[in-house]
Formats: structure tokens, sequence, C-alpha cells
């Protein structure tokens, strides 16, 4: 029976030290290349319905039953909007326009001309919630509102 010399012991001890930093190494966590972040162009898809809205940083108060209702249905290039009134909330006006996103610019067109179009600032979107900010100038005065919205589905 032959026994290794130390010299040996340590060459063998290296290849399994080098061996054993390269399969850790390789097994980092690298879920970015396996699930990689969603887009907000991808992450607005769906329903979503109206929760709450701010007017110049302040809370607007509790909305009504009827616009809590309110609905939003993204597709991927057209939204449905569903508005509703009266005392039954019945539904009361719908409305389709096209929308494209760019960054956390949320643009909605009108679906016959093109050129008649709006703008919102996405400035929260993720699996449950939505925030867009848009401003209105009335008589001179300037209003900046938020709009936040939950995901229905």
């Amino acid at each position: 029976m032959k026994y290794l010399t130390s010299q040996q012991m340590k060459q063998i001890s290296r290849i399994f030290l080098v061996l054993s930093v390269g399969i850790f190494l390789s097994c980092s966590s690298d879920d970015d290349s396996l699930n990689p972040s969603s887009t907000n162009a991808e992450l607005i898809i769906g329903s979503w319905t109206w929760s709450a809205q701010s007017e110049n940083g302040v809370d607007s108060g509790d909305l009504t039953d009827c616009q809590l209702l309110e609905t939003f249905i993204y597709d991927g290039t057209q939204v449905a909007q569903i508005d509703y009134y009266g005392d039954a909330c019945d539904q009361s006006y719908s409305s389709i326009e096209n929308y494209s996103i760019e960054g956390n610019t949320l643009t909605f067109f009108d679906v016959d001309d093109e050129t008649d179009f709006y703008s919102e600032e996405i400035i929260e979107l993720n699996t449950t919630t939505l925030k867009l900010r848009y401003e209105e100038t009335y008589n001179s005065e300037t209003f900046i509102y938020i709009d936040t919205y939950t995901k229905a589905n």
C-alpha cells in the first residue's frame, strides 16, 4: 500500500479547494435571468378600481360608493373605463382609449384621433397598487392630483 506524501496531500487539498470555490460561485443566486422584474407595461394589465385621491398634497377624503366602483381595465393597448352614478351606482358611462407607456409616463389617446391625448405620471406601480399624478389648470390655478387604484384581478 502506497501512502501520499505531504506535498501530494497539499496539492490534492488545493485542487479540492479550487473546485469547492468554483462550485460555490457557480451556484450563486442569479434570479434576474430566471425571473426578470416586470415592466410598467406588464404590471398595468388587468382591472383597477379607484381607492383614493389627493389634491395638491391633501387627501380628498372618502370617495363615494360609486367612485369606489370606477374601474379601468388595461389590456396592453387599450383601456376601458367604467363609471357609475346614482343611489344604486348603476353603470352610467363606459369609454375606450388607446394608451402607451414609456418609462413612467402613461399616455392616453382618443381611439379615433391620435392627436387628442393626455399624459399622467406613474409614481407607483406594482402588483397591487397604481398611483398616477396629473395636473389640471382651471381659472389660471394649477391643481395637482394623485389618484390611487387597487388591482381587482
